[in-house]
């Protein structure tokens, strides 16, 4: 063989092996969803995060993905529930609920799934305490026959319940997730390995029978304000949920050379919570004026993607008031001459517009504000008297919304959660599903009626992804970051 061919046979096999190369890099990294994602609201062990008490939608989200319940809310489901767990249920009478589990359950890593352990994790549902549990407080008995799970209630119950059980709180927990890890799971998703601060890889559940043709791979890249304006430049991302507002830090920048935008229904509502450690705030006179100044100081404003809003959950959904909420009636001048502190959420110091009004009109009615922002997301700061807080109110059932901002061991308006209680009774034994419907409103009258707390602005979620994937399975009303509802191109 001479050298020339010699040469050709080398460059030939070089070629080959630069293909096989190119071609093994591109099926990787075509089996990896990138997504960017706030790890530091997770644990820095391996437990990752409370299940009973998921504080941050972060936290929340990827609970979702990690551990599925019993049903599963679907936007394609006339009745807007899909199987989960079970795949079907009925209400029996009015204390009894019947549901059918899937044959040959398994965990992720393939050893099957008892049902009197899934008889067992309803029972703990009803002694322990999550944020949206509530239904499930008047459970008496969940029994297993066969295939069947049978709930037997001390009251009436309806079919808020599906709702209740459609949440990640709900969902079915490995042994092993409380205590040590999240290597084996009940949902679409295990984890595969967690680095504190830096990434969270997660990989598919073959045994996964709810749903299928989502990525095999995920990693959670972790990014701060400071770093997110890299992402679609110097860092690869295939997804990103915009961290709220989205006129903070970076967002602008990246909002304009993102490959593709999705832009949810306005669901996400700012509000201010008051501190109820102060006499003044127990009372509701107090409450209402300071209602009514905030509503003249925000007369008129915008800014950004803001938009005023009056009422606690968002037009279209369960619950809204379609004759308006908020304030009426004239000042009093029970706060004039008063000192007041408010604490915004840190992200609204890149909107100092904001502040500025709220002290302009505070100054007009003879009330001196001081404005600060906020260092823990999750507490009070001691000298507030009101703090700003971010809620989506986008569940189908506003129970759940109201459950979590009233749980009286965490929400926000734990304090005022006796004075609900009577309402959250009606709704629940409510047997028509028109009478539920109006006590739900009854209830969201109520609150503000009596300001357990003061709806500031509405803004709309946003979604940013590469040109890899397919967004179409995301539900414009719930842009929850459910990785299994994603599709390569």
């Amino acid at each position: 063989m001479n050298a020339m061919k010699r040469r050709l046979i080398l460059l030939a096999f070089a070629a080959l092996g630069a293909i096989l190369v190119y071609s093994w890099h591109g099926m990787t990294q075509s089996k990896t969803l990138r997504v960017g994602y706030l790890l530091f609201v997770f644990r820095q062990d391996q437990t990752i995060l409370d299940p009973r008490n998921t504080e941050l939608v972060y936290q929340y989200y990827l609970l979702e993905n990690l551990a599925v319940g019993l049903v599963r809310d679907s936007s394609q489901s006339p009745s807007g529930y899909g199987p989960g767990i079970a795949e079907s249920w009925e209400r029996l009478s009015p204390t009894r609920w019947i549901f059918r589990l899937r044959s040959e359950l398994a965990w992720s890593d393939g050893t099957l799934i008892e049902p009197a352990l899934i008889a067992a994790h309803i029972v703990s549902l009803s002694r322990e305490k999550h944020r949206h549990i509530v239904y499930l407080k008047k459970l008496l008995s969940a029994k297993i026959e066969k295939r069947d799970l049978i709930l037997e209630f001390s009251a009436p119950t309806n079919d808020g319940l599906v709702h209740e059980l459609s949440l990640a709180d709900s969902a079915l927990l490995h042994p092993d997730n409380l205590t040590k890890d999240w290597s084996v799971t009940s949902g679409p998703f295990s984890v595969e390995s967690y680095a504190p601060g830096k990434s969270l890889v997660l990989r598919s559940n073959p045994h996964y029978r709810v749903q299928s043709g989502y990525p095999e791979r995920v990693e959670l890249v972790g990014f701060t304000l400071d770093t997110i304006g890299n992402f679609f430049d110097s860092v690869d991302i295939d997804l990103l949920k915009i961290p709220l507002p989205s006129f903070r830090g970076s967002n602008p920048k990246l909002l304009a050379k993102a490959p593709q935008v999705l832009r949810g229904y306005p669901t996400w509502i700012y509000q201010l919570y008051f501190n109820t450690e102060r006499s003044l705030w127990r009372d509701v006179e107090a409450r209402r004026e300071l209602a009514l100044i905030t509503e003249r100081a925000l007369m008129g404003f915008s800014y950004s993607d803001l938009v005023r809003e009056r009422q606690l959950i968002p037009k279209g959904y369960s619950g809204h008031l379609e004759d308006g909420g908020g304030p009426n009636g004239s000042s009093r001048g029970i706060l004039a001459g008063k000192r007041l502190k408010f604490y915004l959420l840190p992200s609204f110091a890149d909107g100092p517009q904001i502040a500025a009004a709220l002290k302009a009109g505070f100054a007009k009615a003879g009330v001196t504000l001081d404005v600060g922002y906020a260092k823990d997301l999750a507490a009070m700061e001691s000298d507030s008297d009101l703090q700003m807080t971010l809620f989506a109110g986008n569940q189908r059932d506003a129970m759940g919304s109201w459950q979590f901002m009233f749980s009286p061991d965490n929400g926000h308006l734990r304090y005022f959660r006796p004075k609900v209680e009577p309402f959250f009774d009606k709704i629940m034994t409510s047997e028509e599903k028109n009478t539920r419907e109006a006590n739900v409103r009854v209830l969201h009258r109520h609150v503000l009626k009596e300001v357990y707390a003061v709806p500031l602005f509405i803004e709309t979620d946003i979604i940013v992804a590469s040109n890899r994937v397919d967004l179409s399975r995301l539900n414009p009303f719930d842009m929850r970051l459910r990785f299994y509802e994603v599709q390569w191109k």
